[in-house]
């Protein structure tokens, strides 16, 4: 009902995003993570479904909402600790996060101009599952050639990153890479366009986007 809340009481910072997985909610914060669980006393007079894990308090905040996404039962997100420091990290049920990404790509993201806007998506093909990051602000100020956006690849599969673009063989420049969200349906992999109203399916022999006579 209406008058039941919630409060993220280990740290005073804003909420900035929450996911749940199980019967669990993972509350972000600027600075910090808390994990609360389902006390099944709604209906009590304190107004509470959801109280504060004490043992499961994470000391990574978030640095975009729309980078939260889960994968089997293990959360990812874009963090920022305390001193500022930006990483992409994962926890599963023992709430111990593990930063996944390496040194060389926090450097990247860390030069990009704003983060805040970073979203990510979870898909699976070919026997592997792989977690997008993009950053529409992005842009590399050391690539000529990148005109619009940055996006970086996690394959959970093997714990492997590699960055993706869409070139316009027309100019010879790069932009972020075009897959915007995604969707099992009909056998396929599907792809919504991130810049127009296309929509794609994935095949990775192909290497040009929406080619009219099949082939891309």
């Amino acid at each position: 009902n209406g008058l039941d809340y919630g409060e993220k009481l280990g740290d005073s910072d804003n909420i900035i995003g929450i996911v749940s997985t199980v019967n669990l909610l993972w509350i972000f914060g600027e600075r910090s993570a808390e994990i609360h669980v389902n006390q099944q006393n709604g209906d009590d007079a304190s107004g509470s479904i959801f109280g504060r894990m004490s043992n499961a308090f994470v000391n990574f905040g978030c640095g975009a909402a729309g980078s939260i996404c889960k994968y089997a039962n293990t959360v990812y997100w874009l963090g920022r600790d305390q001193t500022g420091a930006i990483g992409i990290f994962a926890a599963d049920s023992s709430f111990q996060p593990t930063r996944i990404s390496t040194r060389g790509v926090e450097t990247r993201i860390q030069s990009y101009s704003d983060i805040s806007d970073c979203y990510s998506f979870v898909y699976s093909h070919n026997g592997h599952s792989f977690i997008i990051f993009q950053f529409p602000s992005g842009t590399p100020t050391d690539d000529q050639y990148q005109v619009t956006g940055a996006t970086w690849v996690y394959d959970i599969t093997n714990g492997t990153w590699t960055r993706r673009t869409s070139w316009d063989i027309s100019t010879g420049l790069s932009s972020i890479w075009a897959g915007n969200y995604t969707t099992y349906n009909f056998g396929k992999v599907l792809f919504g366009d991130a810049s127009t109203n296309a929509l794609y399916w994935f095949n990775s022999d192909k290497f040009d986007n929406d080619k009219p006579d099949g082939t891309g």
